[in-house]
């Protein structure tokens, strides 16, 4: 199974309390609510009903399960790709502060996050998706345990904020990467995880350094 790693992100990296001005205020945050403007361009909100349509399990932290439990459990489940899927997967919350959860088919995760992800990485299977829970997916790059990133990227610039990629995030290489125009200066972008490290230059000139003096 791939530990897929879904997020609204800005053109600066912050992937900060998009949805409501009070989803995450942490660190004083005060530009919550940033993707509302760009609700009324539907091209991404397709892309979420593909994200869902090939979740075979999901993991979140507190925080986001408590945000998407009453959002999603209210939509009509019966026309709704995310709200549907929702309900169907099993569904895991890491969470050292609530043992239990009332949305169907949930189990909380209090102890040894990183090694249940890795024991459920190793089960068959699709995808365990995560959807925010931005500490969530600190914890899981550090552990090494994320097999891709889809990203989608609005046009706008926060200054301030949790970032997907944070100073202090271990290098991480990238193989197959896709981006996708949606319109409106909104783009989705697919990254796939080749390893660790950042890709070391050859030895000796790569050519790099003369296009440069041409440039200059």
């Amino acid at each position: 199974m791939r530990v897929i790693v879904h997020e609204f992100m800005s053109l600066d990296g912050v992937v900060q309390g998009p949805g409501a001005p009070d989803e995450d205020t942490d660190d004083g945050f005060a530009q919550g609510g940033w993707i509302l403007p760009f609700v009324q361009h539907s091209g991404w909100g397709d892309v979420i009903d593909r994200w869902f349509e090939r979740a075979d399990r999901i993991l979140l932290g507190r925080r986001t399960h408590d945000i998407m439990r009453p959002f999603w459990t209210d939509r009509d489940q019966g026309s709704n790709v995310a709200a549907a899927a929702l309900r169907a997967a099993p569904k895991y919350v890491i969470s050292t502060t609530t043992s239990s959860s009332t949305w169907e088919n949930t189990r909380v995760i209090a102890e040894k996050p990183c090694e249940v992800v890795s024991q459920l990485r190793d089960m068959p299977g699709g995808e365990l998706q995560v959807h925010g829970s931005w500490q969530v997916v600190s914890a899981l790059q550090r552990a090494d345990l994320v097999d891709e990133y889809r990203l989608i990227v609005f046009p706008i610039v926060l200054g301030n904020g949790k970032r997907v990629f944070p100073q202090g995030c271990p290098p991480i290489r990238f193989g197959e990467a896709t981006s996708e125009w949606l319109g409106h200066g909104i783009t989705y972008r697919r990254l796939a995880v080749a390893g660790r490290g950042p890709v070391l230059p050859r030895r000796g000139n790569t050519g790099g350094s003369a296009v440069l003096r041409a440039i200059g």
